[in-house]
């Protein structure tokens, strides 16, 4: 009938007026954290919303790991990320399940914030990229906190240059034995 017409386009209507466009920022540097953006990404596709995930490449053996439902775009793994990749995979790996306290191993992690400012000079200086995701025009961002050069605030470089106004900072971790094993 002619009712169950017009309330299917209501329904519609109000569909496509109450999904959003994200940008996920999930940057590969450790499976956990990324299976956590992972999740939260395809949760909100099966809802209805559309994604771009922002991918920057600390542990190659984690590209296979990102979303399979959202458009996905890589920053290739920089020399000095290749540090990271080595340092994540070893190093850390044995100090997590030896006698050493949080604190100290967490300490060891203050030299990663150049490799982290490494991968963001190259994510803002790939060819095109900040021009491509500004024509996006995403309504909203997120990111998991853990990364030094994560856009955690409004305020941050990559949301500015985006032009996106609304944000939100998922934490995988208790945040702050994350800041003080990264000197913040």
């Amino acid at each position: 009938s002619v009712m169950q017409y017009v309330l299917l386009l209501c329904l519609l209507t109000f569909h496509c007026a109450t999904s959003f466009k994200f940008l996920a920022y999930s940057p590969l540097l450790a499976k956990s954290h990324n299976n956590f953006m992972t999740k939260i990404t395809d949760v909100l596709v099966d809802a209805g919303h559309e994604f771009v995930m922002l991918s920057e490449v600390y542990d190659r053996h984690l590209s296979d790991s990102n979303t399979k439902k959202a458009q996905i775009i890589e920053i290739p793994q920089t020399e000095r990320a290749k540090v990271f990749e080595t340092w994540i995979n070893n190093d850390v790996a044995e100090e997590f399940w030896s006698d050493k306290s949080l604190y100290e191993q967490c300490s060891s992690w203050g030299s990663v914030m150049d490799i982290y400012a490494d991968m963001c000079i190259a994510t803002l200086t790939t060819p095109g990229l900040l021009h491509a995701l500004r024509a996006e025009q995403f309504d909203a961002a997120y990111v998991e906190s853990l990364h030094g050069c994560a856009p955690s605030e409004p305020s941050s470089i990559y949301y500015l240059l985006l032009s996106i106004e609304s944000s939100a900072c998922a934490r995988a971790c208790p945040y702050c034995l994350i800041l003080i094993g990264v000197g913040k």
